[in-house]
């Protein structure tokens, strides 16, 4: 039979994974590898429908897989963990009538005197076929019983945020051409940056696999990163690794990112330092006329007290614009437009946090974080606080270049 020829090709090979808090060894992902005249290649094609084999006949490969690998777990003598693939349609359907028994790596681990805290199911990202509704229900019912779950490939089509929402993993794997892509683009750092903020946020801590280069690492330590996977620290093998050292040491790794976001740091602490002395000094009290409802202000004192400073207006604690909106458009020169007034402004998302900032420390500034205006083409911070009762200054700072 093609499949049994097939099942006994088939060997597990364990990537190791390893923490960026201490650089030893976390985990293990188990990874299919199909023995040929010239060694073990990658057998991963063949769990997918292209094969042509029938569902029974995929479980059927994945489960000879499986016993393989907890047969080394078993053995193993540390409490390692496994990252075991699954397909979301394979998963929802063994678990279609809410039936834990019928989970065949429930029956796996028990058999084989396992805990499931040491499995972490990693969800692939193929797509779904049923509703996620379903599937949160399957993944909820394996997290009661132990399971850890990852998420697979966050950033490809399958893998979106609708599917973190509702699965909260434990895990976030993210997907490489991220990486990639940030070396090139500040913008795609920001999205890893807030896919840090999302994971942290849902208590998932961020893995990125398939790390090849010193600058992929680096981006992967700037995009949050708890665990690490790849080729550049420890390839793959027959046996769960115990002990080995990674080819780069990760602890090096963290102590020159570590310099690098020191210097940023520093830097943006100097520039904050500079804004905040000229409003302090030459904007205290800011330069303001009320007539009736309206605020004016002195935009030409505002712009020469610092060429950083690039757009300036005023709202009340609700967001509507009261003032004119003021914007450089030279070294010496700005424009003033009135078409703002009354509009709302409060679905920015600094605005309640500057709000809030201001509510703390009425006497202080409200500084936000750097975001890139597409409109300036370029980052900004946005600088706020309350002038008048009720009445708010927001002034858009051009940030300052990192590294």
């Amino acid at each position: 039979m093609i499949l049994q020829a097939q099942e006994t090709e088939i060997a597990p090979f364990f990537q190791p994974i390893l923490s960026v808090e201490d650089g030893q060894i976390f985990a293990h992902e188990v990874l299919a590898r199909k023995k040929t005249a010239e060694g073990f290649v990658s057998a991963g094609y063949l769990f997918s429908a292209e094969t042509g084999l029938s569902d029974s006949e995929l479980g059927e490969l994945e489960e000879g897989l499986w016993r393989k690998a907890l047969e080394k777990l078993k053995v193993h003598p540390d409490q390692s963990k496994l990252f075991l693939n699954i397909s979301p349609n394979r998963l929802y359907r063994e678990l279609e009538n809410e039936r834990i028994d019928s989970f065949r790596l429930l029956r796996l681990t028990r058999e084989y005197g396992i805990e499931p805290n040491r499995i972490i199911l990693e969800v692939t990202e193929e797509e779904f076929s049923g509703s996620l509704d379903s599937l949160r229900i399957a993944v909820d019912l394996l997290r009661a019983y132990g399971f850890k779950i990852a998420l697979d490939d966050l950033g490809s089509e399958a893998s979106g945020i609708e599917r973190v929402g509702l699965l909260r993993p434990d895990f976030l794997k993210l997907d490489l051409r991220l990486i990639r892509a940030s070396s090139r683009s500040p913008s795609v750092r920001k999205v890893l940056e807030h896919i840090r903020d999302l994971a942290f946020s849902l208590g998932a801590s961020v893995l990125y696999e398939g790390l090849e280069t010193q600058e992929e690492l680096y981006f992967a330590l700037e995009g949050g990163a708890r665990f690490l996977q790849g080729f550049l620290l420890l390839r793959p093998g027959a046996e769960l690794s115990t002990g080995k050292e990674p080819s780069l040491s990760i602890k090096e790794m963290v102590k020159f990112f570590h310099q690098k976001k020191m210097e940023a740091l520093r830097q943006e602490l100097n520039f904050e330092n500079k804004i905040r002395l000229t409003l302090g000094e030459l904007l205290n009290p800011f330069p303001i006329l009320k007539i009736a409802n309206r605020y004016l202000i002195d935009a030409y004192t505002v712009f020469q007290s610092s060429k950083e400073i690039h757009r300036v207006y005023i709202t009340d604690s609700k967001g509507t614009q009261l003032s004119p909106y003021y914007m450089r458009t030279g070294e010496d020169s700005f424009r003033e437009t009135s078409h703002g007034i009354g509009k709302n402004w409060s679905y920015l998302p600094y605005f309640y946090r500057q709000l809030r900032d201001s509510m703390r420390k009425p006497d202080d500034w409200g500084m936000s974080e750097r975001y890139f205006d597409s409109d300036a083409v370029k980052d900004l911070i946005v600088f706020s606080r309350e002038v008048e009762s009720g009445a708010y200054v927001f002034l858009d700072v051009t940030a300052p270049r990192l590294y």
